[in-house]
């Protein structure tokens, strides 16, 4: 009995995981889209790779802080990385790797 209720909640726990990681992705994609199109640059194969995910305290808070990565190109020919860094959901910083690209969009 004690068993089964345990795997039950490990099921749970993990599909919760799972669908929150699936909207922060959903989030940092949206960041990157919106970011790409104010600069004039084009968001690469439409998606975006988790880099890393650790957790942070903020206020008194424990969470998620993810780092995703996109690739983007301003010409076409030469291919560049930006970055979406989030807490929870919470945008804190995108960044575009590009002499002459802002770095913007921080929420702290």
């Amino acid at each position: 009995m004690i068993s089964t209720l345990l795997a039950i909640a490990v099921l749970i726990v993990g599909a919760w995981y799972w669908f929150e990681s699936m909207r922060a992705r959903e989030t940092a994609l949206f960041w990157a889209r919106a970011h790409c199109r104010r600069y004039g640059v084009q968001l690469l194969d439409d998606t975006v790779v988790m880099g890393w995910r650790r957790v942070q305290r903020h206020g008194g808070i424990i969470g998620w802080a993810r780092l995703y990565v996109f690739e983007y190109a301003t010409t076409g020919t030469a291919r560049y990385y930006g970055y979406v860094a989030l807490r929870g959901r919470t945008l804190l910083r995108v960044e575009l790797q590009h002499e002459g690209m802002p770095v913007d969009e921080t929420n702290d």
